[in-house]
């Protein structure tokens, strides 16, 4: 399929300045499926410059479609913001900003959203940036707003909303390496920071701050379910606490599915749950500090303490040290089936019940 794009070519330089208010770079999957050439017609405002292999946001724009990075590409936001807008008579759907190929970077990008209330699923749910199948960097980036509120102004119910989504459509084979480093992120949706899959992932130095109290949706800062080991070092989480009547609990960090995950050295404050690990296998969870309020409601499906927790953790080989909780209603909950888990060193101030559950051998 031919491309229309706009390009001006400097005579000594191998810039090339590319305006994505033409046909815009498809999917390869999307290509591949014989769409017509309308439907990828983006109607966006964002113009970059071309060089080598980075692609420069020139200013702020807005787009109603996403932006495609071509295979091996470093899209260089140079502290400009894009803004996710509904297309004339439909709803913006999937991601900001996404991959076409099998490595892409994304660095010093500003992302938002001013979008619908309407909800999607599979591939059509809202994200800020993601990276699918795919390896490579998002790094020292700034997202705030990617996420979808009711006509009263209120948090949406929609279970969408990934500020960051790095993620593979198979469980096995060989991992998809990523690094999520120096990123801020607020005003989410569902999840800040989500790692899903087949994806080896160091999510390192993060700033990811939830709504705080709110009764339509159970958010997580940081999330990583994965079948291969990751890692989650020295992020800054706060303020997920969900108040309504599903019987979940929000969290500062969450899995629901890992393998030899290390979780060190976090921040994590203000939190319904500080660090939650589900069926976990081998995890590390070793020097965080998890700091709760008491002055945050539990949620209407269970109105009485205990619902302020440090960390809960179910599964088995896991190793629990040297981490201080202060202000909870339970320090380390050791949910079933908890097998050869090993608690020590940890530090609780301020903590109604220290260790609840226990493990077998």
């Amino acid at each position: 399929m031919r491309h229309s794009f706009v390009a001006t070519f400097a005579p000594l330089a191998t810039a090339v300045l590319v305006s994505c208010t033409a046909r815009d770079v498809a999917a390869p999957d999307a290509r591949a499926a014989g769409a017509p050439a309308a439907a990828f017609a983006a109607a966006s405002s964002c113009s970059f410059e071309r060089s080598r292999k980075t692609m420069r946001l020139l200013a702020d724009c807005t787009t109603s479609e996403t932006i495609w990075i071509p295979d091996g590409v470093t899209l260089d936001g140079a502290k400009h913001t894009i803004t996710a807008v509904d297309p004339a008579g439909g709803h913006f759907t999937g991601a900001i900003v996404e991959n076409a190929g099998a490595t892409a970077n994304v660095r010093d990008l500003r992302l938002t959203a001013s979008i619908a209330d309407v909800c999607d699923d599979a591939d059509a749910r809202l994200a800020g940036i993601r990276f699918t199948d795919a390896s490579g960097s998002i790094t020292g980036n700034v997202l705030t707003g990617v996420t979808q509120r009711a006509a009263d102004g209120t948090t949406s119910g929609c279970q969408e909303g990934f500020s960051i989504w790095a993620r593979s459509r198979s469980w096995i084979g060989p991992a998809y390496e990523v690094e999520i480093r120096d990123n801020t992120v607020s005003d989410y949706l569902k999840e800040g920071i989500f790692v899903s899959a087949n994806v080896a992932s160091h999510v390192v130095g993060n700033a990811v701050r939830g709504s705080g109290p709110q009764p339509n949706q159970a958010q997580y800062g940081i999330e990583v379910t994965t079948s291969v080991p990751g890692r989650i070092e020295r992020n800054r989480v706060s303020d997920n606490v969900y108040t309504g009547g599903y019987p979940a609990y929000a969290a500062g960090i969450n899995s629901d599915s890992s393998t030899g995950l290390s979780v060190t050295n976090n921040d994590v404050m203000r939190s319904s749950a500080g660090i939650q690990l589900f069926a976990s296998r081998g995890a590390r969870v070793t020097g965080n500090d998890v700091t709760g309020d008491r002055a945050t409601p539990c949620p209407a499906f269970a109105p009485a303490a205990p619902c302020r927790f440090g960390i809960q953790i179910s599964g088995s080989d896991g190793r629990i040290t040297g981490n201080r909780l202060t202000t909870l209603d339970v320090g380390i909950d050791l949910l079933p089936p908890s097998r050869r888990m090993s608690i020590s060193g940890n530090r609780f101030r301020d903590v109604t019940t220290e260790v609840r559950g226990s493990s077998t051998p």
